[in-house]
């Protein structure tokens, strides 16, 4: 007889077997899919996420946990709405991550001059540079932005820009020429003769100019070059009949080099305001005097003993002769100056 009993228990066992291979077998595809669905899962950890939202008035600070994946998905997430003019640290798109800091500013309308012009610009809360920054607004070192960019911003705060430029240019420009005079005691006062012809120079000159917004504001020269002598006019005063005549040489006063010196000559004072017009169409002020014009011609300069350097420009009716009239800052000068015979200084 045949025993079939073994027979049924091994293919029992081998069923077994088989079974717990395709169990496995299951297993490990579930295990598979699961990772590789992991990441689409809605059950990412969450980030931690800081906001500060600025305004120009005050700051709120929160911290977050999030799962959403973007900057934008997780301000929407939590209901903060980003306005046009409002500026975020970082892009909408770009991805969280975990301890990020977001910073939100919100923009504010103002007016800036910039080149000139007043236009509208946005402000955010920070520096002045920081929103010149945003509105593209862009400067140099040379240029004059005021207040300085390192101020905080306020919502009054008003922003000038002024553009900064340099250019060198060259300009032809006349030499005066000077007038040298000669005493001659020989030809009788009152008569003046021109003995040379004066004819004026003329020079290039190079200049720095500088611009703020295309106005200039200053103009210095660098280098000048002379492309035509001034000759000197040279005239004869007569003195014969006059008062004593100036004393022959020169020497030095007060570091004036003179030509001439006139002594125990009265001087008087006056004062007649701080617009007078001068005999000479010039502006009569403290540095100036009168003079008789057949002695000394208008023009020349002088040094007078008590009073200084002093340029004749001005006449008057009882001023003959051995006289001047020194143009003083106030009627109190003028008082306490009285009349005193003084020594005059012809310069050079």
């Amino acid at each position: 007889m045949i025993d079939k009993s073994n027979g049924l228990l091994d293919k029992f066992i081998d069923n077994i077997n088989n079974s717990n291979r395709d169990i496995k077998i299951i297993l490990i595809l579930i295990i598979v899919l699961l990772a590789a669905t992991y990441p689409m899962m809605d059950y990412a950890i969450a980030e931690e996420v800081t906001v500060n939202d600025m305004s120009i008035d005050e700051n709120e600070t929160n911290d977050f946990e999030t799962r959403k994946k973007t900057v934008g998905d997780f301000l929407e997430e939590q209901g903060v709405v980003i306005g046009e003019k409002d500026v975020v640290s970082s892009d909408l798109d770009s991805p969280i991550i975990d301890g990020m800091d977001i910073e939100i500013r919100r923009g504010f309308d103002i007016r800036i001059s910039y080149k000139g012009v007043i236009g509208d610009y946005i402000g955010i809360p920070g520096t002045i540079g920081e929103t010149l920054e945003v509105n593209g607004i862009s400067y140099d070192e040379d240029d004059v932005v005021s207040p300085d960019v390192s101020e905080a911003m306020t919502r009054d705060t008003k922003i000038a820009v002024k553009v900064v430029s340099t250019e060198e240019i060259v300009a032809t420009e006349k030499i005066e020429f000077k007038t040298k005079i000669d005493y001659d005691d020989t030809i009788d006062v009152g008569i003046t003769k021109t003995t040379q012809e004066g004819v004026d120079g003329e020079k290039e000159v190079k200049y720095l100019v500088t611009y703020e917004d295309d106005e200039e504001v200053s103009r210095e020269a660098v280098s000048e070059t002379i492309i035509k002598e001034a000759v000197n006019e040279v005239m004869v005063v007569g003195t014969k009949g006059a008062y004593a005549m100036p004393s022959g040489g020169g020497g030095t006063i007060a570091g004036y080099t003179y030509t001439k010196m006139y002594d125990n000559v009265k001087a008087y004072a006056y004062y007649m305001g701080e617009h007078a017009v001068a005999a000479s169409g010039k502006l009569a002020k403290r540095g100036t005097c009168a003079v008789d014009p057949k002695i000394i011609p208008l023009g020349t300069k002088l040094y007078i003993e008590g009073y200084g350097y002093a340029i004749a420009n001005d006449t008057g009716g009882d001023i003959i002769g051995k006289t001047v009239d020194l143009y003083m800052s106030s009627k109190q000068e003028c008082y306490n100056w009285g009349v005193r015979y003084v020594k005059v200084y012809v310069l050079e």
